[in-house]
């Protein structure tokens, strides 16, 4: 995820004065770089730069935990999604989709290994392994962009689970359910 599309979806949940103290809580030099527009949509950037912006992001909006970063992570997806990636949404199934986080991923960032497996109808699992400088937030994020690229399918009633990892160890390992029945999901929220 890019640092634009990250503030300009903070500042769609929390407001622009989110967004402000956000940049005012960063790293001398990554707020300098930020404000003087060296940080491009295009650019790589270190990992420690984006982990900063998330932890600067979770202070100035006085988050305890990672859920902002998750919900900041699944809104981007959803926007990219619905934007500039929206075709792929009507040629790939939503298993489809998730075998190829891998690639969507890279996109954006640069690290070790992905493997997506036991994928089929609405499951999957997703194991990072290598990804160095990941910390919970940074996790939180990209498990949340995941989300995001189901329910910008259209998927309903996704549910994830952490089967190990998701700290600073630079690995994680997730199962992701869903549907794409959205009368099954209502069902299940019924408790039919």
């Amino acid at each position: 995820m890019t640092f634009s599309l990250l503030l300009a979806n903070l500042e769609k949940l929390r407001g622009k004065d989110a967004v402000e103290a956000t940049v005012r809580a960063l790293p001398p030099d990554v707020a300098s770089a930020l404000e003087l527009g060296e940080i491009v949509s295009t650019g790589w950037y270190p990992i420690e730069w984006y982990r900063s912006l998330q932890a600067a992001m979770n202070r100035a909006c006085d988050e305890k935990g990672v859920e902002l970063s998750y919900r900041i992570g699944r809104e981007s997806s959803i926007s990219q999604f619905r934007g500039m990636h929206r075709l792929l949404l009507r040629v790939l199934s939503s298993e489809m989709l998730v075998s190829q986080s891998p690639r969507i991923i890279r996109m954006y960032f640069d690290g070790g290994d992905i493997v997506v497996s036991g994928v089929s109808t609405g499951v999957a699992t997703i194991e990072f392994s290598g990804w160095h400088g990941f910390d919970r937030a940074v996790w939180s994020g990209m498990l949340g962009g995941i989300e995001g690229f189901l329910v910008a399918r259209r998927a309903f009633d996704i549910r994830h689970r952490v089967i190990r990892g998701g700290g600073s160890d630079g690995s994680l390992k997730a199962e992701y359910k869903w549907t794409m029945d959205a009368n099954a999901a209502a069902g299940d929220r019924r408790g039919t």
